[in-house]
């Protein structure tokens, strides 16, 4: 997964301003599955706003496109579920091309042992064993 995401941020960063060359002649119309958490607080505005950036960039270039799959996650998540991330999320995760998260958590939402309930660290290291 790491190198396919790698892959799509050395793309977009050097993409040239125009289409031209040897990208007109042959465009290839990758598609990419990102899995969008948007978190709490800030977060969906922050990710609301690298949202607007990667479609203009899809639109300016037409060599890729970005096939956009959202799932809830963190503080509010786990108030309503009892879980900060679901299962069916976390297997979305691992299948993706990427995921894009956005900052995680409230203040005022807790686990019963006092820990920050919306956190995703420690769930997506040790999901993916890093």
């Amino acid at each position: 997964m790491r190198k396919r995401c790698v892959a799509l941020c050395n793309f977009i960063v050097a993409a040239p301003s125009s289409v031209s060359g040897d990208y007109a002649m042959a465009p290839r119309m990758e598609t990419y599955n990102i899995v969008v958490l948007k978190g709490d607080g800030i977060g969906p505005e922050i990710i609301d706003a690298a949202l607007r950036v990667l479609d203009a960039v899809e639109k300016k270039l037409e060599r890729f496109h970005l096939n956009l799959q959202f799932y809830p996650a963190g503080a509010e998540c786990y108030r309503q579920t009892g879980t900060n991330l679901s299962q069916e999320a976390f297997a979305a995760c691992k299948a993706a091309d990427a995921v894009l998260k956005g900052p995680m958590g409230l203040p005022e939402v807790h686990k019963p042992d006092g820990t920050e309930a919306g956190i995703l660290g420690r769930v997506l290291r040790t999901g993916f064993d890093l």
